[in-house]
């Protein structure tokens, strides 16, 4: 079973994309088929991840929008396949039209997303992991992503209120496995991003690590330019050719590296898909 795993923290500006962009490349560097769903109405990493003349379909918004709107499309439809320094690395584009789906009160709209996915088996076995990317906020987008997903990576900065953020986003988790009796997701490691040499960064880490131990992944992603230099030339961070680009490059690998250790130890269990 792929695992499939939302990339979250109700909090903004962490840099959730960034870090599903880097981990995604990570992932390819070694070896894993990747797809990326991207669920955050900005679609960031829609952009960074596809040529301009690409012709990019309905993506998500295909999954989650009510079939009445748009909605109902197959999983296989709304793939886009990576190209260029992102060649292993597919997509389901995001688009600002995913807004509308925060609007959507309808009963099965939580659901939609994951019989999407359940009914695309084939589709996904093509893939070692699927990464979503998530909303900043608390709406019907992410409560599909959670839904839908196997597991959760959170990401936190080491600032003030990660530990808040990182407690909301749990107790919304513990939400819908109890709404929606499933046992996922399941919390799979909290990723510290943008790590700086200060005390007050120090004190924020330790304070993280103390109240999560273990699920704290080794190492910090450390705050560089070279992150937004590759996002703005549509690039991986592997591809560019600068000291912090190698940086970030080497804390991305071993990152990686964590979390696929941990998918191994436990193979994901997929939640029950709906019949209809």
């Amino acid at each position: 079973m792929t695992a499939i795993i939302a990339i979250s923290n109700q909090k903004g500006g962490v840099g959730k994309t960034a870090t599903t962009l880097g981990l995604a490349a990570a992932a390819r560097a070694a070896g894993a088929r990747v797809l990326v769903i991207d669920l955050d109405p900005q679609a960031n990493a829609t952009d960074v991840l596809t040529l301009p003349d690409v012709e990019l379909g309905d993506g998500a918004f295909g999954l989650l929008a009510d079939p009445k709107h748009g909605g109902g499309q197959a999983l296989s439809e709304v793939i886009v396949a990576g190209a260029g320094e992102w060649v292993g690395v597919d997509l389901v584009p995001g688009s600002r039209s995913m807004a509308e789906v925060d609007t959507d009160t309808g009963a099965t709209q939580p659901l939609r997303l994951r019989k999407a996915l359940g009914q695309g088996r084939d589709s996904l076995a093509h893939y070692d992991v699927v990464l979503m990317d998530c909303p900043p906020s608390l709406g019907r987008v992410l409560l599909a992503g959670l839904v839908a997903a196997t597991h959760v990576v959170i990401v936190t900065e080491p600032a003030g209120h990660a530990l808040q953020g990182v407690g909301r986003l749990e107790e919304t988790m513990t939400e819908v496995r109890d709404g929606f009796e499933q046992s996922t997701p399941r919390l799979l490691a909290l990723l510290i991003n943008r790590g700086k040499r200060t005390a007050e960064a120090a004190f924020r880490e330790q304070e993280l690590r103390d109240s999560y131990g273990p699920l704290v992944l080794d190492g910090i992603v450390p705050e560089r330019t070279a992150v937004a230099d590759a996002a703005s030339a549509g690039l991986p961070i592997h591809a560019m050719k600068s000291p912090g680009a190698s940086a970030v490059t080497v804390v991305l690998d071993a990152l990686w590296a964590q979390i696929d250790a941990r998918l191994r130890e436990a193979a994901p269990t997929p939640a029950a898909t709906p019949s209809s």
